[in-house]
């Protein structure tokens, strides 16, 4: 298993429990790695998921994951997520 762990913008896009008042943050994957981490995510949050990853599963422009304590982009490769990864998807700010 995998934990993702969505920014408070991103979670914002998840849809709330029924019932429940707040959105979780974070939530487990079953995945192994990281086309299966993308695979459970688009089947669970289909909305979310097409506003974050690129049609072969890498991040689109604009937003970042954290795999442990180490911050990656979409042109970085992440082939070596691995079951037991917490990662941190949340969107890049720019400034100065």
């Amino acid at each position: 298993m995998i934990t993702v762990t969505f920014s408070a913008s991103l979670a914002g896009m998840l849809p709330r429990p029924e019932g429940g008042v707040a959105r979780a943050r974070s939530i487990e994957v079953e995945a192994d790695n990281w086309p299966d981490a993308v695979a459970d995510l688009r089947e669970r949050y289909a909305s979310l998921t097409d506003h974050v990853f690129n049609e072969s599963g890498g991040l689109r422009p604009g937003f970042l994951v954290a795999v442990g304590e180490e911050v990656r982009s979409g042109r970085d490769n992440l082939t070596d997520v691995a079951a037991g990864d917490v990662l941190y998807l949340f969107t890049q700010i720019a400034g100065g």
